[in-house]
């Protein structure tokens, strides 16, 4: 059975054609990865699937569900989903524990234990502290580990290295892939760099032209992309 399925899924902005008519399909533990510069759609494809925006057309299937029927927008993240975006979006009040544990008091499955969470993030010694007094990278830490939290089936990931140098952007793909592993779940993947496709973590790669996915082998042999 397929974890996502999407099928003619179209939206567009002041007339101009973001997605038309794409289609997806997922299976469980299947690692997806999306490339296309920057304004290519590969945003709202996530916040669509997230249910943070609505397609102007098209369907879409979560375990053969459709995902409007999946409760309110905020029931269906959290039953469902994990979210990496580029802003960490952590409440700067709390300590990062309870950032965390907000996600797990939500989830009607049980969570990840946080210690398991926290442990191979290297987040053990400020985890208590709050975010505010919390480093740019302990802060992502903080909110990679919220994002599996809640053991989700999907962690939908946008950008999640941007602006990161190498070195530390290998070691955020590392965790993440580590923690979609140890957790079992499925990981959805937007970026521009395409160094990133190099790595042996996906089951399939597509590249994002004129609103549609293609399969990345047919349009890098081309050079369109």
């Amino acid at each position: 059975m397929s974890l996502l399925s999407i099928r003619g899924l179209t939206k567009a902005w002041e007339d101009a054609h973001v997605l038309q008519a794409l289609d997806l399909d997922m299976m469980p533990g299947q690692h997806t990865l999306v490339m296309g510069p920057s304004g290519s759609g590969k945003s709202t494809l996530l916040h669509i699937i997230a249910r943070l925006i609505e397609p102007d057309a098209g369907e879409l299937l979560f375990e053969n569900q459709p995902i409007q029927g999946l409760g309110s927008g905020p029931q269906y993240r959290r039953q469902n989903l994990g979210l990496i975006f580029q802003d960490v979006h952590l409440i700067e009040s709390l300590s990062g524990r309870d950032n965390i544990a907000m996600i797990q008091a939500h989830v009607e499955r049980s969570g990840a234990p946080i210690a398991e969470l926290v442990e191979p993030l290297g987040l053990a010694a400020v985890i208590d502290r709050p975010v505010r007094v919390l480093s740019r990278g302990e802060r992502q830490r903080v909110a990679l580990a919220r994002a599996f939290a809640g053991r989700p089936q999907l962690i939908l990931a946008d950008e999640p290295t941007a602006s990161l140098d190498p070195s530390t952007a290998k070691r955020v793909l590392d965790l993440i892939v580590d923690l979609a592993e140890r957790w079992n779940s499925t990981l959805l993947m937007v970026t521009h760099d395409h160094e990133i496709a190099t790595r042996p973590d996906w089951s399939q790669v597509f590249v994002m032209n004129q609103g549609r996915l293609k399969a990345s082998g047919s349009i890098m042999n081309t050079g369109q992309c």
